[in-house]
């Protein structure tokens, strides 16, 4: 079930994030708005209406206003929002450094081929690996 258009994420609804502090929170917000705008901007593509994208941006911009500092810089991405109000997210991809931007652009092709396929996954195409653990005797 995904949250209400409007509503953000409710953290308290799912597991296991009704068991996360806010800089848990926080991290996962700024992580998915930075995939979102390098989707939208980037690869110009987005799962997202404007709608849906400015709900999960003030939903940051809220824990944020109500995050003590100390914390908010204690967070990974603290150096790509630290001036964040929602309104935009262009230069955030921009921000990042290049091994950030290298990892948070694979998940973003990740959703988006994700997306595309309208949320099957393709086994066939993708190359994995699986060894069984061995037992211990």
């Amino acid at each position: 079930m995904l949250p209400e258009i409007g509503k953000g994420y409710d953290f308290d609804s799912y597991l296991p994030t009704r068991y996360w502090n806010n800089k848990t929170r926080i991290e996962y917000i700024q992580r998915r708005i930075i995939v979102f705008s390098i989707m939208y901007y980037e690869l110009s593509e987005s799962p997202l209406d404007d709608k849906q994208y400015d709900s999960i941006a003030y939903q940051l911009v809220e824990y944020m206003n109500t995050t003590p500092k100390e914390i908010l810089e204690q967070t990974k991405y603290w150096y790509v929002f630290y001036d964040f109000d929602g309104s935009t997210g262009f230069y955030l991809p921009y921000r990042l450094t290049e091994e950030d931007k290298d990892y948070l652009y694979k998940i973003a092709q990740q959703v988006k081929a994700l997306w595309k396929s309208g949320g099957k996954q393709n086994v066939d195409n993708e190359k994995r690996t699986h060894k069984p653990k061995t037992q211990r005797r």
